[in-house]
């Protein structure tokens, strides 16, 4: 059987934190967790970005982006051993007031940490999410639910078996072949 999901490695790691990383490279949250992991001031990322070095800003992402990725490696494996990592920060829920529809909603701000090891499951699953859905499989999407069950039954019954009429069966009722 086909594996439907991506086993966790080094690369897919990478591969998630690099999606996370990408458009947040002035956020002081992602600054700060850059050089606690990394060591690379945040000085040096924001020069680099306002010179428009390139080369240079290439090579500090490279080096943080590795560092980062290292330490949720590490985050993961002592989440997979049952321990609480203590890098990790509790979600904090704040109810704010939407002013378009007058109601209070929760907002849930989640940590840099936990937002990676969002990218990670979504990396590992893709396959799965991404599956085709097969002609005979009928799910809960638009053209393919319970009429689409009923339109390929009629279809199959009319033009493969010389079968004129048929009845549908609930699962009480038994039907007796004459």
């Amino acid at each position: 059987m086909r594996q439907r999901y991506n086993k966790g490695s080094h690369e897919l790691y990478k591969r998630a934190v690099t999606k996370f990383l990408t458009g947040k490279w002035r956020r002081s949250d992602v600054l700060v967790m850059v050089e606690k992991y990394a060591g690379i001031p945040r000085k040096y990322i924001l020069d680099a970005i306002k010179r428009k070095d390139l080369a240079e800003l290439k090579e500090l992402k490279e080096e943080a982006i590795e560092a980062i990725t290292e330490e949720t490696e590490n985050l993961i494996a002592e989440i997979k051993e049952g321990r609480r990592p203590e890098e990790i920060e509790d979600v904090q829920i704040r109810r704010r007031y939407d002013g378009s529809c007058r109601k209070e909603r929760d907002i849930a701000k989640l940590s840099n940490f936990h937002q990676i090891i969002n990218h990670v499951i979504y990396e590992e699953l893709k396959p799965l999410l991404n599956a085709r859905i097969e002609p005979t499989q009928h799910a809960s999407i638009p053209g393919r639910g319970q009429t689409g069950l009923k339109r390929q039954v009629s279809h199959y019954l009319r033009s493969e078996l010389p079968i004129c009429y048929f009845r549908e069966a609930g699962c009480s009722e038994r039907l007796s072949v004459a």
